[in-house]
């Protein structure tokens, strides 16, 4: 970003040094050989979340359920047959209702399963959009801030003191104080412009968050609400069971006729599958955009800034005329410039 807003200045310190001057000097800058020698550096990124990625191979499995035979209590000596009887109704009926609830244990798990990847892809989606909102804002933020950082170079330097070094002559001249002054302002400014991006990309973030927790808990009501329709659907077919016995074991009562409930043997429950989203995009850090210019573009500017400083012409050609490359080079190193 410094490059860039040093390009920005480039207009600024021409005009300030232009004007009638004695002879100039005229030198020559080999730019080629520089912008040949410098790599470009490794750009970093900014890496969104990845999507989760989920199983390709999902299945449930029922339990086995071994056969079960109920005695009939009925030829029993001393005994109430209609209380024997509503008994081990009563006692068939709990253990048909768990044995179905069991059952049902692997609808409820699929349904779950279905539930949290919908969920899923809905964070997925809204981090994708959230990234390039967050994008857009930062071209934003870039945008505001050059115009007011251009300013304070010109006014205070490059780079920035942030302290001002100390008069010579104690209180400083008006002048002066007013130069500091307006570069005390213009840093107010980018601190401002600053806070702002960065409380837009918060509260971003934050409603994408806030989104997942509401849909997280929505998702773990849905759960709660279809395990308990499943519960409820396992004590009807339980009853509808007992009373379908019933119906034959009352005109039995006196003989021992037991009631024959087969076994249910174990299997699996295939559940489809979605495939993993495809990552968000990645979003190029600040360094990426600021330095994404020509190389040889970027060495001529600084050669024009180099040159009007020190009151030189340049010349395309190194014949008759004093070769500064090796000068101009010192004078990038020291400002931090060159590699």
């Amino acid at each position: 970003m410094q490059r860039v807003k040093l390009g920005f200045a480039t207009i600024g310190v021409v005009v300030l040094l232009s004007g009638c001057q004695p002879q100039r000097t005229q030198v020559y800058v080999d730019t080629t050989r520089i912008a040949s020698s410098e790599a470009s550096p490794p750009v970093s990124q900014i890496s969104p979340p990845v999507p989760p990625n989920y199983s390709q191979s999902l299945a449930g499995k029922t339990l086995e359920l071994p056969e079960h035979i109920l005695r009939d209590p009925s030829n029993t000596p001393k005994l109430n047959v209609q209380e024997m009887f509503d008994r081990e109704q009563a006692k068939s009926f709990d253990a048909l209702s768990k044995r179905l609830r069991e059952f049902y244990r692997s609808e409820v798990s699929r349904f779950r399963l279905e539930q949290a990847q919908a969920v899923a892809g809905k964070e997925t989606e809204a981090y994708r959009v959230i990234n390039q909102t967050i994008r857009k804002a930062f071209l934003e933020w870039a945008d505001e801030r050059a115009p007011v950082f251009l300013k304070l170079t010109l006014v205070a330097g490059f780079p920035d003191p942030v302290t001002p070094p100390a008069s010579a002559g104690g209180r400083p001249r008006p002048v002066e104080q007013n130069r500091l002054k307006t570069a005390q302002a213009l840093r107010t400014e980018l601190q401002k412009i600053d806070a702002k991006f960065y409380a837009k990309c918060s509260g971003l973030l934050g409603e994408v968050l806030n989104q997942s927790s509401t849909e997280l808990a929505d998702m773990e009501t849905r759960i709660e609400a279809f395990s308990n329709e499943m519960d409820r659907k396992a004590e009807l077919e339980a009853k509808a069971q007992i009373r379908s016995a019933a119906s034959h074991l009352e005109f039995k009562l006196a003989d021992p006729a037991p009631v024959y409930v087969p076994g249910t043997p174990a299997r699996n429950i295939p559940i489809a599958t979605i495939p993993a989203l495809d990552p968000a995009p990645r979003v190029p850090s600040q360094k990426s955009i600021s330095e994404s210019g020509d190389v040889k573009d970027r060495i001529e500017q600084e050669v024009r800034i180099w040159a009007a400083l020190n009151r030189y012409d340049l010349v395309h050609s190194p014949k008759s005329v004093r070769n500064a490359t090796e000068e101009f080079q010192q004078w990038r190193q020291r400002h931090g410039l060159g590699h």
